[in-house]
This record gives structure tokens, sequence and C-alpha cells, in this order.
């Protein structure tokens, strides 16, 4: 089992309404506890040499924008990127998530 991180948000975009976050994602937030954030800037003052881990929320209309700026921003963050059109589509992904004890999918660094 990997060692968990030190910090895990949970990023939900601006331009995303509130259901992503309260119907989508409340069973996943419930077990894990991550720190939701809709602004990146937090993460600048995150200490260095700490394993952060960012799961992002998004639409796939809004994925190569955000995806770029976080990568751009913060190149040795660890992503955890769910991309989807429908909101009932990701509550099903985070919900089992949630029940199998899966934080995260498959990790990419987003350098």
């Amino acid at each position: 089992m990997a060692k968990a991180p030190d910090y895990h948000f949970l990023y939900l975009p601006a331009a995303l309404s509130a259901d992503w976050l309260f119907d989508a994602a409340q069973h996943y937030w419930e077990r894990f506890r991550p720190i939701v954030i809709s602004a990146l800037d937090l993460i600048d003052h995150l200490p260095r040499g700490k394993r952060t881990v960012l799961t992002v929320l998004m639409r796939r209309d809004l994925a190569p924008t955000v995806l770029a700026e976080v990568k751009k921003r913060f190149p040795r963050l660890e992503l955890d990127p769910l991309v989807y059109d429908v909101v009932r589509d990701l509550k099903l992904t985070l919900d089992g998530r949630a029940e199998f004890g899966q934080r995260f999918g498959l990790l990419e660094e987003s350098s």
C-alpha cells in the first residue's frame, strides 16, 4: 500500500456548479476528507518536499486548459484527473472509490 499523501486536495474549477461537489463527491469527501478548493493559490503556500495529490474534477471541455495550468504551475504535484461530462457518471466513480477505499485512480506526475 502506498504511503498516504501529506496533502490531498479536491479541486473543483470555478466553471463547474456546486452539483459536481455536493452531488457527485459527497460520499468520497466523507470517506477521505480531502481539502476542497476552487482556486489553486493555496497550493503555492505548501511546504516543499511534502507529497501532495490533487484530485481534479473536470468536464471534457475544461480538461485541456485546467490540466495545462496545473502542470505548468505545479510540476511536482501528483495528479488524479477525473474527466466527466455528466455529474451522475462522476458520482458513480467517486462512490465506487469511497466504497472500496480507493482514494485515487492512476496518479500521474504533472511534469
